[in-house]
């Protein structure tokens, strides 16, 4: 979930709870009864300066599960008593209040049937089909919110669950088949719909391949995954697409013009035998396009160590409104250390470019009791900008993996993103620049399992 602020800055707290509910024994036929207690609490702040302002929300979450055979009974209960705010536009113009609102979601599964209600409960991998922008949640086993009301009625069968579903304010009933690592949703009436597949181990433990694609009508959006590591060969490519994109600025209705969805992130990573290296990575945002080309040869210096020689290329893109663009390219030779452990990994690099400013990037990640961290930091000095442009391959927190930065003229620039991650705890910060000023998103978001307490 993202909150947005505007001027100079408001603070908005986000409180997820969590307590547990279950039936009383003698309605529950159930032979080991799985009960959970959570305590989840939150914190986002983020100045962009041309966002609108966002609303925090609360959120107690119910869940109990029992191994029963009887298909009478549930085998599992899910529920989510949430309070938002959101704003309301006043009568005059300009003018706004807050309103707060409670929600009531959940999921009710039996061997035969599952049922999905409100706006949280979703059948399949969490999915931001009917999401709320608004409301993304970063949390294990906290759902993502969700802009309407739905209801689910699934029939559970070995291929997944079948069945149909209803969204408030929409004529007609939609279609759905899912499964824990898939969803496949269309709802004729909203012109909307959603494929999320969510699947590992596909060739080797550390392979994976992860899609959250969503149609409404308006546009496509979504992001992709794939990772694959075998012996000798490690190929990773990532896909990215934002609804806001094709648009000036996030409240516009009508596209650039020649812009309609065409804008897009792509990213790919080839290391053959830990020596060689090519990355091809490209963005079109709005009128702005970049595109960037690496090659590098890694020898082992020791164990764990390894030198990097390599060349880039650069090319930047304006479109206009006539077909076509103006380009501006240049070329950098790279140079940099890298060490490579289980736990820790250090990666840094220098380059000195024909045109552009110097420029330097520093990556790191640590794994460590349960804790991943991971930095990404990319610097230019300071000097003249025309056509330059910052590139970091950032950690992603949800989808996109690359991040792309124009360059001001007059100053020092720099682009950083940190990501620290357990069972228990998600925090993310990142802070990059452009024309309209300085953007930096901070989220922190914790859950505290009561039942591990003793709270039972």
């Amino acid at each position: 979930m993202r909150t947005f602020l505007t001027g100079p800055g408001r603070l908005e707290v986000i409180f997820l709870c969590a307590v547990m509910l279950c039936a009383s024994p003698g309605e529950c036929p159930a032979e080991n009864d799985g009960s959970e207690f959570w305590l989840a609490s939150g914190l986002n702040q983020t100045l962009v300066p041309a966002a609108p302002a966002r609303r925090p929300f609360s959120l107690f979450h119910i869940k109990t599960s029992a191994a029963t055979n009887s298909v009478l009974f549930p085998e599992q209960y899910e529920f989510f008593v949430e309070a938002r705010q959101s704003i309301k536009k006043g009568i005059r113009p300009g003018s706004q209040r807050l309103l707060e609102r409670g929600f009531l979601s959940g999921q009710i599964q039996s061997q035969w049937v599952g049922v999905y209600a409100g706006r949280r409960g979703l059948p399949g991998p969490d999915s931001r089909f009917l999401s709320d922008q608004e409301q993304l949640s970063f949390l294990t086993g906290i759902p993502h919110g969700r802009s309407r009301d739905s209801l689910w009625f699934m029939s559970r069968l070995p291929a997944g669950e079948f069945g149909f579903f209803g969204v408030q304010s929409a004529a007609g009933p939609g279609l759905a088949w899912s499964s824990a690592h898939h969803l496949l949703a269309w709802h004729p009436g909203l012109s909307a719909g959603a494929l999320t597949l969510k699947v590992t181990d596909l060739f080797s433990p550390d392979d994976h391949l992860h899609t959250d694609v969503v149609a409404n009508g308006r546009t496509v959006y979504g992001y992709g995954q794939f990772t694959l590591s075998e012996p000798g060969l490690a190929l990773s490519t990532g896909a990215e697409r934002q609804e806001q994109w094709d648009y000036e600025t996030p409240e516009s209705d009508s596209p650039l013009p020649g812009r309609r969805d065409r804008s897009g992130r792509l990213d790919l990573e080839l290391l053959l035998r830990e020596c060689w290296r090519l990355e091809l990575a490209g963005e079109d945002r709005g009128l702005q396009g970049r595109r960037i080309g690496t090659l590098e040869f890694r020898p082992r210096l020791m164990a764990n160590l390894r030198a990097i020689l390599g060349f880039r290329a650069y090319e930047a893109r304006h479109y206009g409104a006539n077909p076509g663009y103006e380009r501006r390219a240049d070329s950098a030779a790279r140079l940099g250390l890298s060490y490579g452990h289980k736990r820790l990994g250090l990666e840094a690099t220098w380059e000195a470019p024909r045109n552009g400013p110097r420029r330097g990037e520093l990556g790191a990640r640590l794994r460590y009791g349960g804790w991943q961290w991971k930095l990404g930091l990319a610097y230019a000095q300071p000097g003249p900008r025309s056509g330059f442009f910052l590139f970091l391959r950032a950690p992603d927190q949800q989808g996109g993996r690359v991040r792309f930065q124009e360059l001001e003229a007059g100053g020092a620039n720099a682009l950083v993103v940190l990501r620290a991650r357990s069972r228990f705890l998600f925090f993310y910060f990142e802070s990059s620049r452009d024309r309209a000023g300085p953007n930096t998103f901070v989220s922190l978001q914790a859950r505290i399992p009561l039942h591990g307490l003793g709270w039972q």
